[in-house]
């Protein structure tokens, strides 16, 4: 049984397979803000002292060789721990090397490997742990679909968040779609209501910070105005799907109250003789009918 060393900067490529893998960016001092160590590396001895006097390096690297030859002796297989910095020069390597010598001092067969020791230093501002990691934003396609009369389709959320609470149709913009092209087929896959871009009109962006309890979500909203009687067959995420008068709806998850605000009660239709009736399949059948004209 062999335990196998690697030290690696998160900042030259993945993470290494390992067993066993400890994240020194946020422990420890750093010598790369220390003009006189920031050109060396953890091979070199003032780098190296720099790390481990670090108040508990030591106790972190007899723990994780600790660990690892536990694991060696339960399994029966090799093991690998791989120790992961900024920039893989300083702290990995010198964690590396700690634990390679106390494997080495007791005999255990024990190999090392510094990846990324050679690699130039990465721009300061890497380095900098007060710098916030960037913020993931994900981007969202809603639909207000109306009646001429205001009745507003909202469905009944089959997922969390707000599971079981009413909302606008809507979801996710995919990979190579665009918002529009998104909120034509949400409102299809949880409706079954077919309409065309063409027929969608831009209410706004809705971007508050705090609008989606999933993290950071952004989304851009549509009004598509069609006939009452219009069918639909709830489906996909929507567990029901069903007509509300604009005057009684129920409390909506989200901020899609807000999102409807922003819409008349009684939308501006279409030319009448431009409206047509969609049906389940995507068709754009007849004419509408006559009360409705």
């Amino acid at each position: 049984m062999t335990i196998r060393i690697v030290s690696f900067g998160y900042g030259h490529g993945p993470t290494p397979t390992a067993d066993l893998v400890f994240d020194l960016r946020a422990l420890l001092r750093n010598p790369f803000h220390n003009p006189e160590l920031k050109h060396l590396t953890g091979l070199d001895q003032e780098v190296y002292d720099h790390v481990m006097t670090t108040p508990g390096a030591e106790r972190l690297a007899f723990n994780a060789v600790a660990t690892a030859r536990g694991l060696a002796e339960d399994t029966g297989a090799d093991v690998t721990i791989a120790w992961g910095c900024t920039g893989g020069r300083h702290r990995s390597v010198g964690l590396a090397r700690a634990s390679y010598e106390l494997l080495r001092d007791v005999g255990d067969a024990v190999t090392i490997e510094h990846r990324d020791v050679d690699q130039d230093l990465l721009p300061a501002g890497v380095h900098n742990r007060t710098e916030p990691e960037p913020e993931s934003i994900r981007y969202t396609a809603d639909v207000v679909a109306m009646t001429p009369d205001g009745d507003v389709l909202l469905i009944e959320r089959g997922w969390p968040p707000h599971e079981g609470a009413w909302a606008l149709p809507g979801g996710h913009v995919d990979r190579g779609e665009t918002a529009i092209e998104a909120a034509v087929r949400e409102l299809a896959e949880e409706t079954g209501v077919h309409v065309l871009a063409s027929d969608l009109r831009e209410i706004g962006v809705f971007d508050r910070p705090d609008r989606d309890p999933r993290g950071r979500y952004i989304t851009a909203a549509y009004l598509a105005v069609v006939p009452a009687g219009t069918p639909i067959l709830a489906g996909d995420d929507a567990r029901t799907a069903r007509w509300w008068p604009a005057s009684s709806l129920p409390p909506l998850a989200f901020d899609h109250a807000d999102i409807l605000d922003q819409v008349p009660s009684h939308p501006q239709a279409p030319n009448p003789t431009d409206m047509l009736m969609v049906d389940l399949e995507g068709g754009r059948g007849g004419p509408l009918p006559g009360d409705i004209a």
